[in-house]
């Protein structure tokens, strides 16, 4: 057809912007969780953030497929005795505590894009990438970051880590970051406990 061309630049720039605010959400959601490093800026959505190398490296894959669903998980490690002093860990707690769960997930329409109105399609993604990082500071794992942050280096381990699994949490390759040698299979048994920090 006539129209092939340019029906096929509009999906790849489709997928271009999903992929860049899947990614930018995996972002905001790190760095206002977990200490790292310094990264590139990313102005992507007209929001400042800066890059995870680690995970930006690890999602190569899944550029390919963006309709694979993509789970971050973080998580506490309680196994120093200054990080379980100061989040108030029992000696029969487990050592890692699984603190939030996301979700991403891209579905994509079962027919190829037509005329697509960029500039509103883009602002919405701005609109809900920027309530994403005012929510994630009124989120309960906001707070415990910040006082685990004030603690500074007062243990070996980070207290803080992630993972990242492609295909969902059983079915698909993860990236892990600190402790290196933690085994994140978080008991799905047993109730929430509470603590107040």
């Amino acid at each position: 057809p006539p129209f092939w061309p340019a029906a096929r630049m509009e999906a790849q720039k489709l997928q271009l912007v999903v992929r860049n605010c899947v990614q930018k959400t995996l972002e905001l959601v790190l760095r206002a969780r977990v200490p790292l490093g310094r990264g590139t800026p990313n102005h992507w959505f007209n929001l400042e953030s800066e890059e995870v190398a680690c995970v930006r490296d690890r999602l190569e894959g899944w550029k390919q497929r963006i309709s694979q669903p993509l789970q971050l998980d973080i998580f506490i490690d309680t196994s120093s005795s200054a990080v379980r002093a100061a989040v108030g860990a029992q000696p029969n707690e487990p050592h890692l505590v699984l603190l939030e769960r996301w979700t991403l997930r891209y579905e994509p329409a079962p027919h190829a894009p037509e005329a697509i109105g960029w500039p509103t399609f883009y602002k919405r993604f701005m609109v809900l990438l920027r309530s994403l990082a005012a929510f994630l500071r009124l989120m309960p794992a906001h707070r415990l970051a910040s006082s685990l942050g004030r603690l500074g280096h007062a243990s070996d381990a980070p207290a803080l880590g992630f993972r990242v699994c492609i295909g969902g949490p059983h079915g698909g390759r993860s990236s892990e970051a600190s402790p290196e040698a933690a085994p994140l299979d978080f008991a799905a048994g047993g109730s929430p406990q509470q603590h107040a920090f």
